[in-house]
C-alpha cells in the first residue's frame, strides 16, 4: 500500500494553530523590597512600659552596674564579628575623622573595608555605610531632646543595629521616631549616657 505525502502547506498551518494556542504566560510580578521586616522589628523591640525596660536591661545585661561594666566592655571588642554596636561606632568616627579632608579618604576606606571583612566594596557604598552610622547618632539625639532622655541612647542595645538597618531610619527619620512611647522617664540611677555613642568612638578611634 503506497503512503500519501503529507502537504508541506497543512503541516504549516497545523504548527501555526498549535502556535496560537499555546498559553502565553504573564511576566513574573516584580518585587519591590519595602523592608518592612526591618520595621516590624524596630518596633516589636523598643521598650514602651516600664516593665518593658527594665525587661530589656536584665536581657541585654545592663541591669547593674557589674553587668554594665561587662555590657561596655564586649561593645568596644572588635574582634567580635556580630558586634554590630561597634561597627557603628566605627563608621561614625571614620566620618568624623575624614570629613571635609579628602588626604585621609583613601586610608577612611581601607579602614571601613578592613572592618566589615569585604576589600571590594566601592566607595559610594562606604560612603553610605558611615553616613547611615552618623544619621542614626542624629535620630538618638533626637529622641534625647524630644523627651526620651537618657533611655534614648539605651535604646541602642535593643534596637535592630545591623548596618542593612541603619539606612531605612535614616531615610524616614519620623517614621523612626515615631515608635518610640515619648515619655519623660522618673529619676534614676543610671548608665545610660555611657552609651552615647559618640563618647566611645572618641575614646577609640579607628
Amino acid at each position: 500500500m503506497s503512503r500519501t505525502p503529507s502537504d508541506p502547506q497543512s503541516g504549516s498551518s497545523s504548527a501555526g494553530l498549535f502556535g496560537q494556542l499555546r498559553p502565553v504566560r504573564p511576566p513574573p510580578p516584580t518585587r519591590h523590597r519595602t523592608h518592612e521586616a526591618t520595621w516590624k522589628r524596630l518596633g516589636e523591640t523598643i521598650p514602651r512600659t516600664e516593665q518593658e525596660w527594665q525587661a530589656a536591661r536584665r536581657r541585654h545585661g545592663f541591669d547593674t552596674p557589674q553587668a554594665m561594666a561587662v555590657t561596655l566592655v564586649k561593645l568596644l571588642d572588635p574582634t567580635d564579628d556580630e558586634n554590630s554596636i561597634y561597627k557603628i561606632i566605627f563608621l561614625a568616627a571614620c566620618h568624623a575623622e575624614s570629613y571635609g579632608d579628602w588626604a585621609k579618604r583613601p586610608k577612611t576606606y581601607a579602614d571601613v573595608r578592613e572592618l566589615l571583612g569585604n576589600p571590594r566594596l566601592d566607595e559610594g557604598v562606604l560612603e553610605r555605610y558611615m553616613k547611615s552610622a552618623v544619621r542614626l547618632i542624629k535620630l538618638l539625639d533626637g529622641l534625647y531632646m524630644r523627651g526620651l532622655l537618657h533611655r534614648a541612647y539605651e535604646s541602642i542595645l535593643y534596637i535592630p543595629s545591623q548596618i542593612s538597618h541603619l539606612r531605612q531610619f535614616g531615610e524616614q527619620p519620623e517614621r523612626f521616631m515615631s515608635l518610640f512611647l515619648i515619655e519623660k522617664p522618673l529619676p534614676e540611677i543610671q548608665g545610660s549616657l555611657m552609651l552615647y555613642l559618640p563618647l566611645p568612638g572618641a575614646s577609640h578611634p579607628p
